[in-house]
């Protein structure tokens, strides 16, 4: 984090915005600012009620930001880079939510629609990452949240941590969701 003369630091807001583009913006604020003054400056930015706020550790899992003491973990984490950089979602219809299904580019669980890689063995992306031409190689399918998708969000969360951490070792996650995929299928039938 860089702090300036007059002890104000850098931050940096990635805002997920409810059209699927994400909106970045820099600001600076006092190096000692609470939780509370942060959570009131983005309100008055965007002028939303109900939001989270999330960053990426060094092993790359989201981690929510609730409290204060959170807020100050986050800070002294992130104080070797040049800006604060967190994570803000708008809260949204829970209708729209694919349940423990993650864009495979982006990484981020999926509102809204969802596009499913016709050619590869399991291959998801977000609106977003669709939209910026992320893997325009293949046709793409769009698929629409279902209410079943909800019951299996725990199993499909823990899979997903597994297969991240796999895919960090291997290159044959593929396959791997291929089979679960199968199994899936089958035990709906």
């Amino acid at each position: 984090m860089t702090t300036t003369k007059c002890n104000l630091s850098n931050y940096k807001i990635c805002v997920s915005l409810e059209n699927g583009s994400i909106d970045v913006r820099r600001f600076q604020l006092p190096h000692s600012i609470q939780f509370d003054e942060f959570k009131n400056k983005i309100f008055n930015l965007y002028a939303k009620s109900k939001f989270d706020i999330y960053w990426i550790d060094t092993e790359e899992d989201r981690v929510n930001i609730d409290s204060e003491e959170e807020f100050q973990i986050a800070l002294t984490n992130m104080s070797e880079q040049n800006a604060v950089k967190f994570h803000i979602n708008f809260m949204t219809l829970k209708d729209n939510i694919h349940y423990g299904i993650f864009c495979c580019n982006c990484k981020d669980e999926i509102v809204g629609f969802r596009y499913r890689c016709l050619s590869c063995s399991f291959y998801e992306l977000c609106a977003t990452c669709e939209r910026n031409g992320n893997h325009n190689q293949h046709r793409l399918l769009r698929i629409i949240p279902s209410p079943e998708d909800m019951y299996s969000k725990s199993l499909l969360k823990l899979l997903h941590k597994c297969v991240l951490s796999y895919d960090k070792e291997n290159q044959g996650v593929h396959d791997m969701m291929d089979q679960f995929l199968k199994k899936r299928r089958n035990d709906r039938r």
